[in-house]
């Protein structure tokens, strides 16, 4: 009789404990997977912070320079991308500021050297002063926009110092570019003063050449100078004095 009772007790009590165990296992699971989350959770977030803070602002720092010279040869390598600020339209200030500066000079260099020729060179009794806003204005809207930006162009489709880098360099500027800055400041000079679109063209054909034959007896010794040797931020003021001199 007293077994028969004891018997279902042990059932009863071995069911509770199983069960027991059961419910302290599960906790134990549960325990451990809510820690594996929030580890997880915990890496994730440091991973996301790292890839803000590294795709938040990577500014080039000048790049590589390459191992080319204008003596030794070789690559001349990339100098590398100046950080720029973006406006909110997406525009590159720093170009902006650069053509604005370019154009600046260009056109005080050109009003300064007619200055000088007028008071040195020709002696005129009475200065013209349209003729060098004239200038100015030529120097100020399109010769000096055009230049600077023609610059930054074939610095960057030629980059380094090597022989063949300014070699090309020199054959773009001295062969199409001069020809075409040159016209234009022929044709359109004339247009300023009043005249019409038959005598441009006619002072831009009949003085085109001769102005071409006595540029080429210094420019090109200027320019592979400049390619060779001037960093690319003080061409245009190089390029200007020299045109000042000329």
């Amino acid at each position: 009789m007293t077994y028969g009772i004891i018997s279902p007790l042990r059932t009863v009590c071995a069911s509770a404990s199983g069960n027991d165990a059961g419910r302290r296992h599960t906790r134990r699971q549960v325990h451990a997977n809510n820690s594996i989350r929030r580890t997880d959770s915990k890496t994730t977030n440091r991973k996301s912070t790292v890839k803000t803070q590294a795709f938040a602002y990577k500014p080039s720092l000048g790049g590589n320079g390459g191992n080319g010279s204008f003596f030794s040869g070789g690559n001349g390598g990339n100098g590398g991308n100046i950080p720029r600020k973006k406006t909110d339209s997406g525009d590159d200030e720093d170009g902006h500021r650069y053509i604005a500066r370019g154009a600046l000079m260009t056109a005080g260099v050109l009003g300064c050297a007619d200055g000088l020729s007028q008071a040195l060179i020709e002696r005129k009794s009475t200065f013209d002063y349209k003729r060098m806003l004239r200038l100015v204005v030529f120097g100020l809207i399109i010769k000096g926009p055009l230049m600077t930006m023609f610059y930054r162009v074939l610095d960057a489709t030629f980059p380094g110092t090597a022989i063949r880098t300014v070699a090309s360099k020199l054959l773009v500027d001295q062969g199409p570019f001069s020809w075409i800055i040159n016209s234009m400041m022929l044709f359109i000079l004339p247009l300023m003063e009043g005249h019409c679109l038959n005598t441009a063209y006619k002072k831009t054909y009949d003085n085109i050449v001769p102005m071409q034959i006595t540029a080429y007896k210094i420019w090109p010794a200027v320019h592979m100078f400049n390619y060779a040797f001037v960093p690319p931020a003080a061409r245009i003021v190089f390029v200007n004095t020299a045109g000042l001199v000329w």
